[in-house]
């Protein structure tokens, strides 16, 4: 599984080994960070959820009166509650919704802008060799066996159109759902279209400007970076996405490196 585009970047004194290396080259870069490996993974579609959902599921009253949301108490709940939200205009259109793919409840948490849809109607995370990007990046971190979760700041996809920044600023209550639910230590957002709908960047503000920085969502901290597809067309700037993800790993608690 090879990505176009090798780029090389300085190991500041870390000590690879031949194992570590391979992983980078499949990003692309030459550097590591350390990261604690953890077996068993699991994925969670919202579809599988909703199918385990209670009948009833008990929720927590709005705490603004203004605001029709209701906090969801577990993935279950907020499966379902996606899956029957109606706040955006992209929600006539959808054809699924996804909740997100990983293990939920500890490390780190991906957030792209969206999920493309396939030919069959099938929702994924990526596609591809945006998705063999991906994967590159979480093995390079030594996260290919520990748990992470990779989301979606829209929460459901149409065949027929992309969604917009509003639609997926509708999307974020749920996504403050699924932050608190998770706990996730960092969260790695990929692309202006999520940051913007996240309240982390403002309408044309170019991606170079928010990269390499903290920022915070729902308490979390938040590092900006540019997505998979975008590295595809730009494999130049693989070294800056590695310099984005070492900035974020520096946030998790007590990394180690990968065996």
């Amino acid at each position: 599984m090879s990505v176009e585009g090798s780029t090389i970047v300085a190991t500041q004194g870390l000590q690879l080994d031949k194992r570590q290396l391979a992983m980078l080259e499949m990003m692309g870069v030459q550097h590591a960070w350390p990261a604690r490996v953890v077996v068993d993974t699991q994925v969670v579609q919202s579809e599988e959820l909703i199918q385990k959902a209670p009948a009833e599921v008990p929720q927590k009253a709005p705490t603004d009166a203004s605001s029709r949301h209701q906090a969801s108490n577990s993935l279950q709940a907020l499966a379902v509650a996606i899956s029957s939200c109606q706040q955006c205009a992209l929600s006539e259109k959808r054809i699924g919704s996804t909740l997100g793919e990983g293990q939920p409840g500890s490390g780190w948490m991906f957030v792209l802008g969206s999920s493309p849809v396939a030919a069959d109607r099938e929702l994924a995370m990526l596609k591809g060799s945006a998705q063999q990007l991906l994967l590159a990046m979480t093995r390079a971190l030594g996260l290919h066996q520990q748990a992470h979760w990779v989301t979606t700041a829209s929460k459901c996809a149409s065949s027929s159109s992309a969604p917009t920044v509003e639609d997926m600023r509708a999307c974020m209550p749920h996504l403050k759902d699924q932050v608190a639910l998770t706990q996730p230590r960092v969260l790695v957002v990929m692309g202006t279209g999520a940051a913007q709908a996240m309240g982390l960047a403002q309408a044309q503000e170019p991606l170079g400007k928010l990269r390499n920085q903290r920022h915070e969502f729902a308490g979390v901290p938040v590092v900006i970076t540019y997505p998979p597809e975008f590295l595809l067309r730009h494999p130049q700037e693989k070294a800056r996405v590695w310099e984005d993800l070492c900035l974020a790993a520096s946030w998790v608690e007590t990394p180690t490196m990968p065996a």
